[in-house]
């Protein structure tokens, strides 16, 4: 990932590319309240539990984990 911590990745990369067309997706990266850099892919659930701290999910981790409301 680049130093700007935002950038452009294939459809190959995506998590999910959520039926857009491309051919591009965004991804990006984030330090948390740990100093941990977590890397996000197009596609990605993100469930923010407060300041700097969250957590990165992929769509099937994300099903699993919660029920629909």
């Amino acid at each position: 990932m680049p130093d700007d911590d935002v950038c452009t990745i294939t459809a190959d990369e995506a998590t999910d590319t959520c039926g857009d067309p491309g051919p591009e997706y965004i991804a990006f990266s984030a330090v948390t309240v740990h100093g941990e850099r977590l890397e996000f892919a197009h596609g990605d659930w993100i469930v923010v539990m407060g300041p700097r701290v969250f957590q990165r999910f992929t769509p099937s981790e994300f099903a699993a984990a919660y029920e629909q409301a």
